[in-house]
């Protein structure tokens, strides 16, 4: 039987009632928020309040919450976004955090957000013609695990490009089959340079290197950087000493990967790494401004979907730091 996470009622910033101009003024405020389409029957909805994106800005936002159903596998994912959203993703909360359920906040305050790893992941480019709403694409049979008493927080990224103050909200969708149906487990590992700073004028090129803790299989690769990023790449670093570039992308300014990432997915036994193999990801960098970019402007971060795997983990420069692992 599936539940129903209701959504949660926050106290967060919102637009003020008494401050509507007076007749014949423009109102400074406009209203981007959205009518999201249901979940599947029976599904999980997480639902954020409305709150406020200032004028001319681009702005991360976090909202926090606990799922208090009972452990399920979930193969059906859809994130609820507006024209003017860059990302939303849900991603799990290490203990310690000290964020309270119902928290909406500027994400930078966390001092966490490296540690902040997704709990679903995509594992194959999505043909527009073909989305049905679900983005996650697994194969029957395999689901990501949503544990009982599971801490989330719902990572959005805005870009306001108007003069107004933008009134805005988001959520997830989410649908699932009972954990006892589940034949195998797939989860995200996600891989961080635990942050970036690029200084005006200069081109620079950061690596790290992560091992893989368990014999798996690599169902998908994704890099993420923003717009002073150059060249992303990601080598399979073997038990033999051999390196395999299976990610590679030398211009990155030739498309709009910033906003929508090359995913390069693999089918089941396709690319299997033994534990002790390691992926090294290669970020560049050429900050055009006159000031420098520092995490979250800036980011270099692999995240990989693998099987088989119960729990997301998070490695910041080949160390790893796990959900119960603490700040």
């Amino acid at each position: 039987m599936l539940f129903l996470l209701a959504s949660l009622v926050a106290c967060v910033e919102t637009a003020d009632s008494g401050s509507s101009p007076v007749d014949g003024e423009e109102s400074p405020y406009l209203d981007a928020t959205e009518e999201y389409a249901s979940a599947p029957e029976g599904g999980i909805e997480i639902r954020t309040p409305d709150f406020e994106i200032p004028p001319n800005t681009e702005a991360l936002r976090c909202y926090f919450g606990t799922y208090t159903g009972p452990t399920v596998g979930v193969n059906w994912v859809q994130t609820l976004e507006s024209e003017y959203s860059h990302h939303s993703q849900l991603k799990t909360v290490p203990e310690g955090d000290p964020a309270e359920d119902g928290d909406l906040i500027d994400c930078e305050e966390s001092g966490l957000m490296s540690a902040y790893t997704p709990i679903f992941e995509s594992v194959q480019t999505i043909v527009p013609e073909e989305y049905d709403g679900n983005w996650l694409n697994l194969e029957d049979g395999m689901a990501m695990k949503l544990r009982e008493g599971q801490r989330w927080v719902l990572d959005m990224h805005f870009v306001n490009t108007t003069d107004k103050t933008l009134i805005v909200n988001g959520g997830v969708n989410l649908d699932s089959i009972p954990a006892d149906e589940v034949e195998r487990w797939a989860s995200a590992l996600q891989f961080d340079n635990g942050g970036v700073t690029t200084p005006p004028g200069v081109a620079e090129t950061d690596s790290f290197s992560c091992a893989f803790p368990a014999d798996m299989e690599i169902l998908s690769l994704l890099g993420h950087m923003h717009y002073s990023g150059t060249a992303y790449a990601m080598d399979y670093d073997d038990e033999q000493g051999g390196s395999t570039r299976v990610y590679d992308i030398p211009d990155w300014q030739s498309g709009d990967y910033a906003s929508e990432p090359l995913i390069l997915s693999f089918q089941p036994g396709e690319f299997a790494v033994k534990a002790g193999e390691s992926l090294t990801t290669r970020c560049s960098f050429f900050n055009e401004t006159d000031a420098a970019f520092e995490f979250p402007d800036e980011m270099c971060t692999t995240v990989v979907v693998a099987t088989p795997l119960e729990d997301p983990l998070s490695c910041i420069r080949g160390v790893y730091r796990n959900p119960g692992d603490g700040p």
